[in-house]
């Protein structure tokens, strides 16, 4: 829904940077499995608790993801370590990313399905 194309975008550009700097698939479904996994237990676990406990529970759900991406932040930027790019990879120019990019089929979809929902949400 629309309310959630901000997060879907900048989680995107995490999993993508993720999968670009591991060389893995892996690491993006296992983020994806915990993103999931940490939604459906709040949802089914907070409206039973009282606002002052929930709150508290977000906050520190909160705390420690900022930790854990604080941590993914030093270990993709230090140099010499398993999460480095190969020296051999293939450089493109900007233009071409770009191309490359928005010339797929999935982001063609995606984008005229954000469009839409952005439609159906303000005008219908």
């Amino acid at each position: 829904n629309f309310e959630q194309m901000p997060f879907a975008f900048v989680v995107g550009l995490a999993l993508g940077f993720a999968r670009v700097k591991t060389g893995s698939i892996w690491t993006c479904i296992l983020i994806h499995c915990f993103n999931n996994l940490t939604a459906t237990i709040f949802s089914y676990s907070i409206d039973r608790l009282p606002t002052a406990q929930a709150n508290a529970l977000y906050s520190l759900f909160y705390a420690v993801l900022l930790l854990l991406g604080a941590l993914g932040v030093f270990l993709f930027s230090t140099k010499d370590n398993k999460f480095s790019l190969e020296s051999g990879t293939l450089e493109l120019s900007a233009n071409k990313k770009y191309s490359a990019f928005f010339t797929t089929p999935a982001v063609i979809v995606a984008c005229a399905l954000f469009v839409l929902e952005a439609f159906s949400y303000f005008f219908i």
